[in-house]
Order: C-alpha cells, then structure tokens, then sequence
C-alpha cells in the first residue's frame, strides 16, 4: 500500500508544477544533545507558512519539513521564533546564522518502497553536510512499520536500518495506528523501543497522526484522547520530540484535517509537554525508581531536582478504576501530587491506587530523595 508520505510527496509536487502553493541502551542525559535538554520539539509536519501562526497557537515550535517555498518559509518560520527541521539551502553553509534551525533532515522515508534512497547515498550526504557544521543534527525519517526491504539487494531487517541510522544523528518513525485501524494504542511504545534498537545512543523522535488521512478507507481521525495517549506513551518510551501528521490525503488532499476536539486536546497536552521539556529530557526511567502496572496501563519515569516523577497511560478505550501502580525508589513518601489536576493521591505499601478514564494520562509527582537525584544526573 501506498504509505501517506509518498502521496503527499506527489501531491507536493504537482502542487509546485502547477504553481500552487546496536544495542538496547537507553540514550543517558549526557548522550542527548544540547539542543534539547530543557526544549521538547513538538512540530508539524510540512504545513504552509500561512499556517505557521495557527501550529504555535497550539503549542508547536517546530516546523518540520518543506513542501515549498524555502525562503518563505525560512523567514516566516524566523519571523515567529519557531525552530525549523529542514533541507539546506542549496549552498548548506548559508544556513550558518540560522540559531532556531535545529537540524537538517534528510529525504522523507528513504527506506521506503515508493521512496527509497540508497543508504550509501544518505551516508554520503550526511558527510558532506557535517563538513560543512559539524555541530548540526541530521534527522532521518522511516516507515513506521521499520519493515522495508533494499530494492536493488532485497536486503532487510535491523542491520540495513543501521546502515540508514549512520546517515542521522536524530532518527524517527511515523506510525499512525488509528489511522490502520489497529486498535492497540501501544503500537507506538513497541515502534519506539524498537527504533532505539536500531538507533543506538541516538535520540529517537515520533510522528503523531491527529487527522483522517483517508476519508474513505474506514478508519477515523484518532479521538482528542487516542491522539493524547499516543503522544504520551511515545514519550514514556523515549521520543525526546514529536511531531504531528495533520494532512487528509484522499479523497482531496487538505493540509490541516485535525478535527476541532482533537486541535484542543493537541493544545493541552502540548502545553503540559512544553512546561516539563527540562524533565522529560532527562534520563529515561533512571535506575533509582521504577513504577509497575498491569496492562493495558503502561508507566515510564524521570527524576529531576523538581521531584520524581511517574507517567502512567491507559492505553485502552475503556475505564480502568482502582488499578495499582506499584513504585520504588521513593523512601517514606505517603502520598503524591497529580501533575495539573489539583489534586493528591495517597501512596499505601509503596502503592498508589488511582482511576482511570478512556486513554487518560497522570503524572505522579513525588519529592526526589537525594540519593536518586545524584543516581540519575551524575
């Protein structure tokens, strides 16, 4: 099947003939670049610069991708104070007084049938640009299902990825599950576990759709909280910055499909994502603390001078209440706050006991023994 990114790309280009518009570590705090330490990249893929203003009304910094117009877009996107992920500039040293260019990318999906790029290709371009700024990051992008194969030499699997993974230093996957009708929202935290496989101590970033790509094929927009467990359980298991998938493709390509409720709820989260950039950014689940659930719940953990704190996601459509989410690491701790709900929990045997609603998301906030605190930042 076609994927959505091969058909925006055609879709881009008639629009512009036309005139138109290996291993399993986890990345420590140390191995994650400067760029995002206290900034958590929330982005859009390919909008029109018109639609710049709109994407940072809803809490994105980050413009991903150009259909067109590049200078336009370079100097809107700079206009607004809004980071860019790009192609150079034909010459890529004119981009050395770009501050809010955070890197350049590389070819949409180049491991994809419809689009594919030799790895020797991308290995070579991504020479050439880091003579250029060595400092800069590369940001390659792959088909969700990371299941592609080479087109010349059939070959597949983890270790052709990697060949890939050499030409990037920021590597992502674009998994719409809604949109494919697979009802286990934790696609996403398997795609993610499995793209820092192949990735290594590379920081590893998600698409998130948030429209109906194809009205016709029976598969709805994802709901205001299926968009929100997705994006949280992406970062529960690592994405150090998401971006958005808006586009409809068929049966007429529009460039901003996400529903109104959806919009909203894309605003909220991105917001309470943007307030904890500096601890989200940390050590993914720092050895010191742990939380466990029971599906379909599914928990990660930071530690911060701020506190410890514990991301739990119900996964599911359905109501989950009294589900227990077992913690260590918290010394004496007899109750929790919920992050952005005004309220406490009570923590019993080293337990919290707590409800939740269809795809809801809490964020327990305890004070960080010092001793986890030093564990996890030095």
């Amino acid at each position: 099947m076609t994927s959505p990114r091969s058909r925006i790309r055609a879709l881009r280009a008639i629009c512009l003939v036309a005139g138109a518009l290996l291993s399993t570590a986890t990345p420590a705090l140390d191995d994650t670049p400067a760029q995002l330490r206290n900034f958590f990249p929330i982005g859009v893929w390919v909008p029109p610069p018109y639609a710049y203003a709109l994407w940072q009304s809803r809490g994105a910094n980050t413009m991903v991708g150009i259909g067109f117009d590049l200078e336009g877009s370079i100097a809107q996107a700079n206009s607004l104070g809004l980071h860019m992920i790009r192609e150079p500039r034909p010459d890529p040293a004119d981009d050395a007084n770009e501050p809010l260019l955070l890197g350049w990318a590389q070819p949409d999906e180049p491991d994809g049938i419809y689009s594919q790029v030799p790895y020797g290709t991308i290995q070579s371009t991504y020479a050439s640009w880091k003579s250029v700024a060595s400092n800069r990051p590369v940001f390659i992008n792959f088909v969700g299902d990371l299941n592609q194969y080479d087109l010349v030499t059939a070959e597949s699997g983890d270790n052709w990825y990697r060949k890939y993974v050499q030409g990037a230093d920021w590597i992502c996957a674009d998994k719409y599950p809604v949109n494919q009708g697979v009802s286990d929202l934790g696609v996403m935290g398997r795609t993610m576990d499995h793209l820092q496989l192949m990735a290594g101590n590379k920081p590893i970033f998600a698409f998130i759709e948030s429209s109906d790509i194809d009205t016709g094929d029976g598969h709805p927009a994802p709901s205001p909280g299926q968009l929100r467990a997705q994006m949280w359980e992406v970062i529960v298991h690592g994405a150090r910055g998401l971006w958005f998938f808006p586009e409809q493709i068929s049966p007429t390509f529009v460039f901003d499909a996400t529903p109104a409720n959806v919009a909203a709820e894309m605003t909220t989260q991105n917001a309470t994502i943007t307030a904890l950039a500096s601890v989200l950014q940390g050590v993914l689940n720092p050895p010191g603390l742990s939380a466990s659930v029971a599906a379909p719940l599914d928990a990660g953990w930071r530690s911060a001078s701020s506190g410890s704190y514990f991301i739990v996601v119900n996964l599911s459509g359905n109501t989950h209440n009294a589900s227990s989410i077992a913690l260590t690491g918290i010394g004496a701790a007899v109750s929790a706050t919920v992050y952005g709900e005004a309220r406490s929990v009570p923590i019993s045997g080293n337990a919290i006991s707590d409800d939740f609603a269809p795809y809801a998301v809490h964020i327990y906030v305890l004070p960080a023994p010092d001793e986890i605190f030093r564990d996890g930042f030095q």
